[in-house]
C-alpha cells in the first residue's frame, strides 16, 4: 500500500511540475489588448508583432509565426506577415499571380485549411520523412523547429463568392516536446480575436489602396474621411495653360 501511495504521489508531482513548467499568457489581459489595438486603428503588422512578443514573454516558446489572408485588391491575391524570434519587426509578404509557383500551393499546409476546409492542422516536425507530405516542414526542421500548428479563423462572405476567406495563423516551436495541449487550447481561444483585429486593420489599408487605384489619392482620401454626401463639391483654384 505504501509503495502504491508513493507512486501516486510521484505521478501527481510530475503532473504539477509539467503544468507549471509550461505557463500560459494571461488570456483576459491579452484579449483586452487585442481589442484596444483594433479600436486604435493600429497597422496589422504592429498588432501581429506585439501579439507574438506577448505570447513569447507569456511562456509559449514560439519560434516563428505567420498571419496570412486573401484580400480584395486589383493586383494582389493575398498578404502575409511573418514573425521570427530574434528578428526585428515582421516580414511582409505579398501574394500575386506572378509569384505563384505552379503546383506549389498543392503541397502547402495552408491549402488543407483554406481549400479543403480543415479548421486546423498540427504536425510534429520529426524524422527523415518530415518533408514528404509538406516540403515546407523540412525547411522548418532545418531552422530547428520541432512542432507546427496551423489554424484558420474563417468569416462569412456573400453567397455569390464561392471562395473561402479567413485569416490563417501558423506557429512553430523549437521546444523538444513541441506544443503542449494547453498551449494549443490557448491558441484556439485567443486567435479569433486576433483575426478580427488584423482583418480590420488590413481592410482599412487595402480599402485605401483600392480607392487610390480607382479614384486617385486625393479623392480617395476625402471619400474615406467621410465626404460622401451626394452633391458635395469643393471649390479649388486652378489655371489652364494653352
Amino acid at each position: 500500500m505504501v509503495g502504491r501511495v508513493n507512486i501516486s504521489l510521484l505521478r501527481i508531482m510530475a503532473t504539477l511540475v509539467n503544468e507549471t513548467k509550461h505557463r500560459l499568457p494571461d488570456a483576459e489581459a491579452l484579449g483586452r489588448w487585442i481589442i484596444q489595438q483594433g479600436l486604435d486603428g493600429n497597422a496589422a503588422s504592429a498588432v501581429f508583432e506585439g501579439f507574438c512578443g506577448q505570447i513569447l514573454a507569456g511562456g509559449i516558446p514560439i519560434q516563428r509565426g505567420l498571419c496570412a489572408m486573401r484580400i480584395l485588391h486589383p493586383l494582389q491575391m493575398g498578404s502575409g506577415l511573418v514573425w521570427r524570434r530574434g528578428a526585428e519587426g515582421v516580414e511582409e509578404q505579398i501574394y500575386t499571380e506572378e509569384n505563384n509557383v505552379p503546383g506549389a500551393w498543392e503541397k502547402r499546409p495552408l491549402k488543407v485549411m483554406v481549400d479543403d476546409g480543415e479548421p486546423e492542422l498540427r504536425r510534429r516536425i520529426l524524422g527523415p520523412e518530415v518533408g514528404e507530405e509538406f516540403p515546407v516542414l523540412e525547411t522548418l526542421l532545418q531552422e530547428g523547429a520541432t512542432d507546427y500548428f496551423g489554424m484558420i479563423c474563417g468569416y462569412a462572405v456573400e453567397a455569390v463568392n464561392a471562395q473561402r476567406f479567413g485569416v490563417v495563423f501558423t506557429w512553430t516551436t523549437d521546444r523538444n516536446a513541441g506544443f503542449s495541449d494547453a498551449e494549443l487550447d490557448f491558441f484556439r481561444v485567443i486567435l479569433p480575436a486576433l483575426a478580427l483585429a488584423v482583418r480590420v486593420a488590413a481592410n482599412r489599408r487595402f480599402t485605401q489602396a483600392v480607392a487610390d487605384a480607382y479614384l486617385g489619392h486625393d479623392a480617395a482620401r476625402r471619400v474615406l474621411s467621410g465626404e460622401i454626401q451626394r452633391g458635395h463639391v469643393q471649390t479649388v483654384s486652378g489655371a489652364v495653360l494653352l
